[in-house]
């Protein structure tokens, strides 16, 4: 009998022992899911960041090149654009030049479908020929005149500085000046709004 009582007493500690090797994977903890959750908006947040693409606005940011201004812009007369010719001259404004001037009586000027302005200004003294148009001519005591004439978008302009009276010194914002003759400066108007700029001067001097 006592053989048998140790034998059954042997048998259940046994039985526990393996019990308690085998217990049971503790569930994870409630941190590692917060955590997950975390993480999961992160990757939301910055994928939602890498989709956004604030609106650009021409004629608003200055610029001297065009590796200055966002992709996809020109550097316009100082100012990033979408395309040449948008940014009206000593404007600051982020309206796109598609809007049209207004005058000094509030209405606005609008230029025809399909048309393009091409502002000549010259300093000193001097006469700037238009091909197959008139001449703009600064012959007061005025130390600048500008001239404006409209032409179909696509038209190259040839102009030509004269020495009336005083001598022709250079063009600025010219695209295109004639190699062998630089008193030739060629615009093509391929936006609502083209200026250049001839200098004149006394016997050369500014």
């Amino acid at each position: 009998m006592r053989t048998v009582a140790v034998g059954l007493v042997a048998s259940m500690v046994h039985g526990a022992m393996g019990r308690a090797r085998v217990a049971p994977r503790p569930a994870p903890a409630r941190s590692d899911r917060g955590l997950e959750r975390v993480a999961l908006s992160i990757a939301a947040i910055v994928a939602v960041t890498a989709c956004y693409q604030p609106e650009l606005h021409n004629c608003v940011v200055d610029c001297d090149k065009i590796e200055q201004c966002a992709p996809g812009l020109v550097c316009d007369r100082g100012k990033c654009a979408a395309a040449e010719g948008m940014c009206k001259p000593g404007t600051n404004a982020g309206d796109d030049a598609s809007e049209s001037d207004a005058g000094s009586d509030g209405e606005t000027d609008a230029l025809p479908q399909g048309k393009g302005k091409l502002l000549i200004t010259i300093s000193g003294k001097g006469t700037v020929e238009i091909k197959d148009r008139s001449e703009c001519a600064n012959d007061s005591d005025v130390d600048t005149k500008t001239c404006e004439e409209t032409f179909d978008l696509g038209t190259k302009v040839e102009l030509k500085a004269r020495k009336i009276p005083n001598d022709f010194v250079g063009w600025a914002m010219c695209p295109s000046i004639d190699g062998l003759d630089t008193k030739k400066c060629t615009v093509s108007i391929d936006g609502p709004s083209r200026e250049v700029k001839a200098t004149f001067a006394d016997n050369g001097r500014p």
